[in-house]
């Protein structure tokens, strides 16, 4: 509701459209990309929100939020336009995704194994005994990776020593795709930091993906591909952004309102807490680790 007044959606000419043929009207404006970082900095939070609210309210997102599909209106609104790649995310998987974020925050590894169960990525059979230490050690790499990330230029040459592989090539290349299009080079050096970052934690990541019969639903790769072309867009802008930490409050509130239970509403506000505190939150998850 907070992003309603700041996004704009072009009004579709229905007698135009046909099933594979969406006429909508004319939007004019200035790509978000080209926008200057004072223009950024105000509609990337709102564009994550709108994502986040399409993705876990209402369970049917754009998915292909590339550069020219991000357009600033006179008005200083964010529209979205060209709405043929959309998605569908089932009302069960929308709540699944939302607790998932939650255990995460929580560091409840084992609760976090059901979510996959639940979603799709693992079979019912799995070992969760085995499982769940192998996440456990993961998440606390991954806290410590984004709690160094203000120290990985002085430290490039040490992370760069970790071969690429598919997770943290994936995401940066992609988020590297979009600060391209945006025509904003300099903000290259501010992906490749993220891409050595990811390197601490991608093989750990990946050698529990070749342990366990992992399979990921096909919308899973469009939420990434969304996600990280938002963030590369607004890297060109500040190159700390971060969009796990700018979805995170969003997801939180959103958990207080749509899960169930005590637990769950509590859960919420740990995680609210770690947005506020990611000091705290990688204390907490280091405990939990032993």
């Amino acid at each position: 509701p907070e992003a309603r007044d700041r996004v704009y959606i072009p009004h579709v000419h229905r007698d135009l459209s046909a099933r594979r043929v969406l006429v909508t009207e004319w939007v004019e404006g200035e790509y978000l990309a080209r926008a200057s970082p004072e223009v950024l900095g105000r509609l990337v939070p709102v564009g994550v929100a709108c994502f986040l609210a399409q993705l876990l309210d209402h369970g049917f997102f754009h998915c292909d939020p590339h550069p020219g599909n991000l357009i600033v209106t006179p008005d200083g609104r964010l529209a979205l336009i060209d709405f043929g790649l959309c998605a569908h995310v089932p009302a069960p998987d929308t709540r699944t995704l939302t607790s998932g974020v939650v255990h995460v925050a929580a560091a409840d590894t084992l609760a976090l194994v059901e979510d996959a169960v639940a979603l799709g990525f693992l079979p019912e059979d799995v070992d969760r005994a085995r499982l769940a230490p192998l996440l456990r050690t993961v998440l606390v790499s991954g806290t410590r990776a984004v709690l160094s990330a203000s120290d990985a230029e002085g430290q490039g040459d040490a992370l760069a020593r970790a071969p690429p592989t598919s997770v943290s090539a994936a995401w940066s290349s992609a988020a590297a795709d979009a600060a391209e299009s945006a025509g904003a080079g300099s903000s290259y050096s501010a992906v490749a930091r993220r891409k050595r970052r990811f390197h601490e934690i991608s093989d750990e990541l990946n050698e529990v993906f070749f342990r366990f019969p992992f399979s990921v639903p096909d919308y899973f790769a469009l939420i990434t591909r969304a996600l990280v072309v938002l963030e590369g867009i607004a890297l060109t802008a500040d190159k700390d952004f971060d969009i796990l930490d700018s979805a995170l409050p969003w997801v939180a509130r959103h958990a207080a309102t749509v899960l169930e239970g005590a637990q769950a509403r509590e859960a919420a506000r740990v995680l609210l807490a770690s947005v506020t505190s990611p000091e705290r939150a990688a204390a907490d998850l280091a405990s939990k680790r032993e």
